[in-house]
Formats: C-alpha cells, sequence, structure tokens
C-alpha cells in the first residue's frame, strides 16, 4: 500500500532445515573465499583423503573374521570369513547358507573369486566350490587350503593351494567340475603356493616361503629371496602385485633387510623405499593396485599405507580404521576400496569419483567438497542441486 514501509525478510518464518542448509552453504563459500583454494590447487596425495566408512565385528555384522572379499556381476559384495560367508546390497550383511542337502567343504573361508560367468568361486580351508544362485559344486577331492583365486581375461580360472595331501602341485586350473594342477615336472618347485598374480604379459606368479615362481604352460623360472632362505620356516611370500616399469612388487610378513616389501626387477631382488615409507620395516599382509595408480599396503600390525606419485600416506586405527591387522583389499566396480582386517571391514571412496577437500573449524562440523557439492560429516550429505540431506544407513562413517 501507498506509504507503508517494505517490509524486512524474516529467517524465522523460513524452516529450521532450510536455515541450516543456508548457513551450511554460506560457511562453505566463506572458507572458499577466505582461503581461496579449488580441489585442483591442493595435493590429493597429502593424506589418505578418501571418506571412510567402517563394520565393526564387535558390533554384530559378521560372525568371525574378514579374510576375502568380491564383487559378483549382480552389483552383491560378498564378504569371505572365518565363520561363514555374508553378502553385502549396500545397507546390510547378511549371513549365506547353502541350499538344503548342499554345503562347503568349510565354513573357514579365505579366498573369492566373482566371476565373469556371474557364479561365486569359493575358497575354503578344505577346498574349492562354485555357487551359481542356484546349485552349490564342490570341485576338491583332495582337501587343502585354498590361497587365491585368480580368473583370466579368457575364462580361465585358477587356485593357489597350501597343506596339500598330495604332490601334484601348488598351481590348480579349473578343467569342468575338477582341478587340473601343476607343480614340480612344469617347472613350480614349490609344495605349496600362496598368492597367485597374473601380470600384462600373461605370466602367472606364484608366491611360496622360498621366493616366487614365474610361470606359464612350458616356460618357468624361480625368484628365490635369499633373506626368505634364511629364515626358512616362517612366514614367505604374502602378496604380488605390479610395480612401475614392468617390476613386481613382492610382500612378506617379515621385517629386515631383503624383506619386508620388495621390488624384483629384471631377477634383481632391490629394497621397496619412498620417502615416508621403509618396506624393509614393515610386515606386509596384502598388496592392491587400484584404477588411479595408487598402492595400497596393508601390513600386520601397521594399519594401511598408500603410494601414490612417489609419496605415501598413512591411515591407522587411531585414525579410524578397524583394526590394524590387514588381511585383503578389494577395489569394487564403482571405484570404492575396501580393506578386511582382523576387526571388521573398511570402505575407502570419494563421493562421485571427485577430488575432496576436507575443511574444519575447531569445534564445529567438519565439512568436504567434491565435485557434486559438499557435505558435513555430522550432518549428513548434502548437495546445493538436490537440496536434500541423505544419512548413511548403515556401517559408522568416520572422517
Amino acid at each position: 500500500m501507498e506509504g507503508m514501509k517494505p517490509s524486512k525478510p524474516s529467517l524465522t518464518c523460513l524452516p529450521q532445515k532450510t536455515v541450516w542448509h543456508c548457513f551450511e552453504a554460506w560457511l562453505f563459500c566463506s572458507f572458499l573465499l577466505s582461503f581461496a583454494v579449488s580441489a585442483r590447487a591442493l595435493d590429493p596425495n597429502r593424506r589418505i583423503s578418501h571418506a571412510h566408512t567402517v563394520w565393526r565385528i564387535q558390533d554384530g555384522f559378521f560372525t568371525g573374521t574378514p579374510q576375502a572379499i568380491t564383487q559378483t556381476l549382480d552389483g552383491y559384495l560378498w564378504i569371505g570369513t572365518e565363520g561363514g560367508l555374508a553378502r553385502f546390497d549396500g545397507v546390510r550383511f547378511v549371513p549365506w547358507s547353502a541350499p538344503a542337502g548342499q554345503e562347503l567343504p568349510s565354513t573357514r573361508i579365505h579366498a573369492l573369486l566373482g566371476a565373469s560367468d556371474g557364479s561365486l568361486w569359493i575358497g575354503t580351508a578344505r577346498g574349492l566350490a562354485n555357487w551359481n544362485d542356484l546349485n552349490l559344486i564342490n570341485l576338491s577331492a583332495n582337501p587343502a587350503f585354498i590361497e587365491t583365486i585368480l580368473q583370466e581375461p579368457q575364462g580361465m580360472v585358477w587356485v593357489t593351494r597350501s597343506q596339500v595331501r598330495d604332490d601334484s602341485g601348488p598351481l590348480c586350473e579349473v578343467t569342468g567340475s575338477a582341478l587340473h594342477c601343476h607343480g614340480a615336472s612344469d617347472g613350480i618347485p614349490f609344495v605349496y603356493g600362496q598368492p597367485l598374480f597374473r601380470d600384462m604379459l600373461g605370466n602367472l606368479w606364484v608366491g611360496s616361503s622360498q621366493g616366487l615362481c614365474r610361470w606359464r604352460p612350458n616356460d618357468a623360472k624361480t625368484y628365490v629371496d635369499s633373506a626368505l632362505i634364511r629364515s626358512k620356516g616362517l612366514a614367505g611370500v604374502s602378496a604380488i602385485a605390479a610395480g612401475d616399469n614392468g617390476s613386481i612388487l613382492v610382500a612378506m610378513r617379515r621385517v629386515g633387510k631383503g624383506l619386508g616389501l620388495q621390488q624384483l626387477s629384471q631377477g634383481v631382488w632391490k629394497d621397496y623405499i619412498l620417502p615416508g615409507l621403509d618396506g624393509t620395516e614393515l610386515e606386509v599382509s596384502a598388496l592392491l593396485a587400484d584404477r588411479d595408480h595408487g598402492l595400497w599396503i596393508g601390513t600386520q600390525n601397521q594399519g594401511v599405507y598408500r603410494v601414490h606419485d612417489g609419496r605415501a600416506d598413512h591411515f591407522r586405527a587411531a585414525d579410524g580404521l578397524s583394526s590394524n591387522s590387514v588381511q585383503n583389499f578389494y577395489e569394487d566396480r564403482e571405484g570404492n576400496l575396501w580393506v578386511a582386517t582382523s576387526r571388521g571391514i573398511d570402505r575407502f571412496h570419494r563421493p562421485n569419483g571427485g577430488t575432496e577437500i576436507q575443511l574444519s573449524i575447531p569445534g564445529k562440523p567438519a565439512f568436504a567438497a567434491d565435485s557434486s557439492g559438499f557435505r558435513s560429516w555430522f550432518t549428513g550429505l548434502y548437495s546445493p542441486r538436490r537440496a536434500r540431506s541423505v544419512k548413511q544407513s548403515s556401517g559408522e562413517q568416520q572422517t
């Protein structure tokens, strides 16, 4: 009406959630302006900056220590533990049971593989099995501890085994519903095999208590580590991964010169040492080279290291890891990195694949920004484009 002064807008008329989201947006923008930073301006290698979620045994998620992780074509994640098999649908971990009249060789599961045909290969303490959503097929005639399961691009499935009761060899291929194994007569001098790795040239690498064997039909070569020979009878090679320039990274659960984490290049063993990481001082239990060209190193008692561009970052139980004792790694199709530890399962991921920035003020919620927006670790996920809050439905989210 003419002559009346316009009223000032009042925040009190807005819903409380809207006021809070406006405050979040204002605070976030203030941070960006005051510090004048962007995702590209930060060094993403200064720390393991992935978002982190943890599921712990003590909270009832698992019936035993997690040992292996894989994903099948239907998207389900599978966890093999000392007490059986569990399936994760993104919200819940559900114990898996075999159909009536069928059973696994053992409930102690140490190796898993989601195969290209959609089935699940299960390696137990007493043999190998395959589950195709209808039938469970046991393949091992003689009991053996299945250590690793691997599938070649052409579809062939291979396993390594220990605690064998025959002399047919530690490396076996699946042929129909049986195993055909390779041993000394095929150029593999080891009685048992533990980690198994396939390189870009199609060679299979088998780890044992004494070193490595590079194998392919009619072509085998053994690389003995003298430090392992001196510690004969103790833990040997625990994991294998691809290194730089065609080299092979070899993990061992013992520390000292020539042990820990080694690099094998053109037949020569070399200690793996970088700024912030001396591989000879680590009892290494697991290795994984991720799709971002980072190397994840799991240790027996010092948590996780991630190496990228020649620098190493460290993440331990004190930082929120479920345990400092790492059993295994797995990278799923979405790029999430899963860690099996002695006390649970951890997941690391960058939201929507973006580079993450972390900003915080003492006594205030910590904020993280990525390519989709920003979020408060304490209030859930917030995207300015979607203007809604989404809370984690399971697990314990860590900063």
